[in-house]
């Protein structure tokens, strides 16, 4: 090809423009799905911290929290 002659090529052109068009509907589709799933993800971990299991659970928490508390403050004055 002679200097410039790739500017003057419709072919190369269009080969470029399918080239970025082929990468922007790639972008495009993987962010889509991203955000869904993060999404999904916000909302399985909302569920997850507000399920009946997860309550029972903190709330035993807080009672061995408090039964260990009051053993170290007996221990101490034994």
């Amino acid at each position: 090809m002679k200097e410039g002659e790739e500017q003057d090529n419709p072919e190369l052109f269009k080969t470029e423009i399918d080239y970025h068009r082929y990468w922007k509907d790639r972008y495009e589709k993987e962010h889509k799905l991203r955000l869904e799933a993060q999404g999904e993800t916000t909302i399985v971990k909302g569920i997850g911290m507000n399920s009946p299991e997860m309550k029972d659970a903190q709330a035993r928490i807080k009672e061995l929290d408090n039964s260990l508390s009051i053993a170290l403050e007996i221990n101490e004055n034994h």
